[in-house]
């Protein structure tokens, strides 16, 4: 996997920031639905094909449907975020969507603009196994995606990205530093916290997960700057987490009121050449 996917998945939290910035200011024409479809939300979808023509599996697009008509994902260089709604027979229309701006390939950004093309127009979908497809009113422009497996919880090696500060802020931790966790199949928690090791005991039912009182060794860093302050800020976002979301190689934990609370990358995707 190229180092623009690792860049990208890497600021995939940060199109969380740009969904909540659609929920409060978009007022297009299409409204938010309450209508839900599981077979959507439930799954991360991967993208296959784009007007029958295969696209890049080295750097990957992907999308996700939220359960409050959020939308967000990678088109395989730069991140997005829109609200969508869906209807009766299959009816789906996404709103103009918010995008980060890292340089592409040619390749990639005709993809890109392909892909944001089919969104602009969509008018319907179907799920037929397990692909999504979504076309146009004459399905002229037409995307393909496929559902994609996310990396167990429990079993994989997490790599914090960034954290909540409790301060409202969501920040990248301190060049230099690692953060862990290691989800055991047995509800335990373990890892790193920058300077100290920390562990702890979880629970995970669907989404719903709850962790347990912190034990942590007893280590003062002095390097880099800031450590341990980072490492203190962590574990009280890591006691707030209420729900999960799995990205797929991407893992996401968030609050009771729904503020995401820590961003964990797998570490075998950071170690990929």
């Amino acid at each position: 996997m190229g180092n623009n996917t690792i860049q990208m998945v890497g600021l995939m939290i940060l199109s969380l920031i740009l969904v909540g910035l659609l929920a409060a200011c978009g007022s297009g024409e299409t409204q938010v639905s309450s209508s839900q479809d599981p077979a959507l939300t439930e799954q991360e979808w991967r993208l296959v094909t784009i007007n029958d023509e295969l696209v890049s599996q080295e750097e990957i697009a992907t999308l996700a449907f939220g359960e409050l008509g959020n939308a967000l994902g990678s088109t395989g260089c730069n991140l997005y975020s829109a609200t969508y709604a869906i209807g009766s027979g299959g009816v789906l229309n996404f709103n103009p969507s918010v995008s980060t701006s890292f340089e592409c390939s040619d390749d990639l950004h005709l993809q890109e603009e392909a892909m944001f093309l089919v969104m602009s127009s969509a008018s319907n979908y179907v799920i037929e196994g397990e692909q999504l497809k979504i076309t146009n009113p004459d399905a002229e422009r037409r995307a393909t995606f496929e559902k994609m497996e996310p990396l167990p919880l429990d079993g994989t090696d997490w790599v914090l990205d960034a954290y909540n500060d409790g301060g409202g802020a969501f920040i990248n931790i301190i060049e230099g530093t690692l953060i862990t966790a290691e989800f055991g199949d047995d509800g335990s928690l373990t890892g790193s916290a920058g300077c100290n090791t920390y562990n702890t005991t979880y629970q995970a039912e669907g989404r719903n997960i709850n962790i347990g009182p912190v034990a942590l060794t007893q280590k003062e860093c002095a390097d880099p700057q800031g450590i341990m302050d980072q490492e203190a800020k962590y574990l009280q976002a890591l006691g707030t987490a209420a729900t999960s979301r799995n990205f797929g190689i991407a893992l996401n934990l968030f609050d009771a009121g729904g503020q995401i609370a820590a961003g964990y990358l797998a570490s075998e995707l950071l170690e990929a050449p």
